[in-house]
């Protein structure tokens, strides 16, 4: 029964983000250029000269430290969380709209063993969310070969805010 609901409400999401018209290879496409690779074109008479410029390893580990930002900023999730019956992970966490605008929320946090692989997705959405005002966020997925009772540890993976 678990399954089937933690099933529903996957596909709901992914609907939801269709109904709504969100390209999420653009979206994406966005994130990459945001994380530290940048193309930049200038043209000069007939010749066009392209240059792409990466981060250095230092400003990357600068960012990690840093606090997210953008739309991941808005979302906070415990970082223990542990496999429950029929090898599910429930998870309660918190949204909160620093936007200007209504958003509705897609969230994808991902669910760590000791050795630091990813071993479950867990999936959760938050609809129509009034700029300033918070709400609760349920999180679910499954995982298999893990027993019950195992802790692991939860990470927010994705934030899609439309």
């Amino acid at each position: 029964m678990k399954r089937l609901f933690a099933a529903a409400a996957v596909l709901s999401m992914f609907l939801l983000v269709s109904a709504c018209g969100v390209d999420l290879d653009e979206a994406s496409t966005a994130g990459e250029e945001a994380g530290g690779v940048t193309q930049t074109s200038d043209t000069k008479g007939d010749q066009t000269e392209d240059t792409t410029s990466e981060d250095t390893s230092e400003e990357k580990e600068d960012e990690k430290e840093a606090a997210p930002k953008g739309p991941e900023a808005d979302v906070t999730v415990p970082e223990d969380c542990t496999v429950g019956e029929y090898e599910m992970i429930d998870l309660q966490g918190k949204v909160t709209n620093s936007a200007d605008s209504t958003r509705s929320y897609l969230v994808t946090v991902e669910a760590l063993n000791s050795k630091g692989d990813r071993v479950a997705e867990l999936y959760g959405s938050v609809d129509a969310l009034a700029p300033g005002q918070t709400a609760n966020l349920d999180l679910g997925g499954f995982v298999e070969g893990v027993d019950e009772g195992t802790k692991l540890t939860c990470k927010v993976l994705s934030v899609d805010a439309f």
